[in-house]
């Protein structure tokens, strides 16, 4: 479920920890949440993403089962979409 973003938000800077949605598998927790492929994550649960293998320890070792908030960058703005982890032969 997206939320409303954040008006006149700066885009993240290169040097931040943010990582790009490649890859947005149909039917999967991403898709159902309303990632998008090209959303650029900057943070989870409030909290800046410091690298892509640290946010996939993140979706896998605490959230499975467990509502999520991700914070995207997307067309100029922050939106925050709600993802529920589960385990892969789940999706």
């Amino acid at each position: 479920m997206e939320s409303g973003g954040a008006g006149g938000a700066k885009p993240p800077r290169a040097s931040s920890g943010h990582t790009h949605v490649a890859q947005v598998m149909p039917q999967s927790p991403a898709a159902r949440s309303g990632l998008r492929l090209g959303d650029i994550a900057v943070s989870v649960a409030g909290e800046p993403i410091a690298s892509t293998p640290a946010l996939e320890r993140t979706m896998v070792e605490d959230a499975i089962g467990r509502r999520l908030e991700i914070t995207v960058w997307r067309s100029g703005a922050l939106v925050d979409v709600i993802v529920v982890p589960c385990e892969l032969s789940d999706a």
